[in-house]
């Protein structure tokens, strides 16, 4: 990023001119603009935290002892082409407490969905939640920006009574949130801890 910033500014090329190019590539069809999870992780850590706080409860700090964890899970729902917590050897409570970077004492919570990010735009119509259907109808048009799939995945789980739940525990301190995309849908798994 730092090497593009630098390029726009040794070029004086003008900023404007860059913001609206990038706005209008997904819009024109150019392309989609796919999940990146560094992006997703940044743009969901300031929502579930701007959540939080208007709850009169404190923010999440980003633990990086858990994305071995989240990376693992998000990536087996995309190869099992299903979203759930487990079973058996892979349920959640036998994946935390194989892994030895994080102290099994910890109350550990996880959140599991999938988006749909399709290749090519397709238009549909889904019935859903009035403030999720934009998003969801947005990413079967290829329209979303970073940003707006991290809401799509906030509003999954805010929309879900034992989803929201977990993402307002108050005893909760730490979290982390991967994805994995594959066959035009990106299963997201969201871990927190005390």
């Amino acid at each position: 990023m730092e090497t593009i910033s630098r390029f726009i500014i040794d070029n004086k090329i003008d900023v404007r001119v860059v913001t609206l190019i990038l706005f209008l590539i997904p819009i024109l069809g150019f392309s989609q603009s796919l999940v990146n999870q560094d992006s997703l992780l940044f743009h969901f850590t300031n929502i579930i935290n701007d959540y939080r706080v208007k709850n009169g409860l404190k923010e999440l700090e980003v633990d990086p002892n858990m994305k071995v964890l989240t990376d693992y899970w998000s990536k087996r729902m995309g190869e099992m082409g299903k979203v759930g917590h487990g079973e058996g050897k892979e349920s959640f409570q036998s994946r935390i407490s194989s892994e030895k970077s994080i102290p099994p004492s910890f109350i550990m919570l996880e959140n599991c969905t999938e988006l749909m990010t399709p290749d090519k735009p397709i238009k549909t119509s889904v019935k859903t939640y009035p403030e999720l259907k934009p998003y969801i109808d947005g990413s079967y048009q290829g329209i979303l920006n970073q940003y707006d799939y991290a809401v799509y995945g906030f509003l999954m789980w805010k929309n879900s009574p034992p989803h929201n739940k977990s993402m307002l525990d108050p005893d909760t301190k730490y979290f982390y949130l991967s994805s994995f995309r594959k066959n035009g849908r990106t299963y997201l798994c969201y871990i927190s801890r005390n």
